[in-house]
């Protein structure tokens, strides 16, 4: 499936829409058709979904998490919030695997 993804830092808007503040943080995106999902016969993902990218010229590869989404445009397209996922390492006491 395709998907644009965006990736660039947090705006903060006021009522009338005037950027009153730029954050450093990062705010990932991507959007996607609701439409291939339903013509391949695949579920629309959801919040807590992890989804792969194939490393591309504007993204780096690997696993995201979806945080929030979808959002509904109403074209057609759904955007999601989403963030690198990376599973926590266990750690290992002599009596096994224990979280401390």
């Amino acid at each position: 499936m395709r998907a644009i993804f965006n990736s660039g830092p947090l705006t903060i808007t006021n009522d009338e829409g005037v950027v009153i503040a730029e954050i450093s943080d990062q705010q990932t995106i991507i959007d996607i058709r609701s439409q291939e999902f339903r013509d391949g016969s695949l579920p629309i993902p959801v919040q807590g979904d992890i989804v792969h990218f194939d490393a591309d010229t504007d993204i780096d590869g690997g696993d995201y998490e979806i945080t929030e989404g979808p959002i509904s445009n109403s074209g057609g397209q759904l955007t999601y919030y989403i963030r690198r996922f990376e599973p926590a390492a266990p750690l290992r006491s002599q009596s096994g695997w224990e979280i401390i």
